[in-house]
């Protein structure tokens, strides 16, 4: 599997986490998901489940990179344009 310029401990973290949190779906997208990413570039994620907020956090606060999460829950209608954009380039790390 593409790491998307993501460690494998933290692709792990972000799996892991997302089963002990009771996630439904996780999708990376943007940059990162497309192959245009910077070293910098934060981790776009689209998550759908019953622990969002505790999974959110988890990222935040445990998650072994210093690089920022940015975070789109799918339960709360984002924009035509958004959800299209996680359609086309997104990637499912876990569900």
């Amino acid at each position: 599997m593409p790491s998307y310029g993501l460690r494998e401990d933290v692709l792990s973290f972000i799996r892991d986490s997302a089963q002990q949190n009771d996630m439904e779906e996780v999708i990376l997208f943007g940059s990162r998901a497309r192959g245009d990413f910077s070293e910098k570039s934060d981790i776009d994620l689209a998550v759908r489940g019953n622990g969002v907020h505790r999974y959110e956090e988890a990222l935040d606060e445990w998650c072994p990179t210093l690089l920022r999460f940015d975070f789109v829950n799918l339960a709360s209608n984002p924009s035509e344009a958004l959800t299209t954009r996680i359609q086309e380039e997104g990637v499912t790390l876990y569900g």
